[in-house]
């Protein structure tokens, strides 16, 4: 989300920013894969040797480098409070971040499950 080693909340508002410009509200999710609790006090390099043997030494010097694996701002159980509060300081509507919170999903799934 940004060139720096280790992107911030800002730099995760500014990306759900951009891709609303670019496409709208209605296709933005949030795919959060890791743990409600998050990884306190540790560091991305440890992370990454943790997952080390999910991936080929080749997608590992191409991801390592370029992906830290969490935000720090939401590293935690309140990260969906805390993506929330940023985007409405941001001037978001209520029902904008509702739906990249879950309720695109939600509507996603309903779509897909019908056909």
């Amino acid at each position: 989300m940004s060139d720096r080693p280790r992107s911030t909340l800002d730099d995760l508002l500014n990306h759900f920013d951009h891709v609303a410009k670019l496409v709208g509200t209605d296709y933005i999710g949030i795919g959060s894969d890791f743990s409600v609790a998050g990884w306190p006090g540790r560091e991305p390099d440890a992370e990454w040797e943790s997952h080390r043997k999910i991936y080929s030494e080749r997608e590992w010097k191409t991801i390592k480098g370029r992906f830290p694996p969490y935000i720090n701002e939401v590293n935690n159980p309140r990260r969906y409070h805390t993506i929330a509060e940023g985007l409405q300081k941001r001037g978001w509507k209520l029902e904008d971040i509702a739906k990249i919170l879950g309720l695109n999903l939600v509507r996603v799934y309903k779509e897909v499950l019908k056909s």
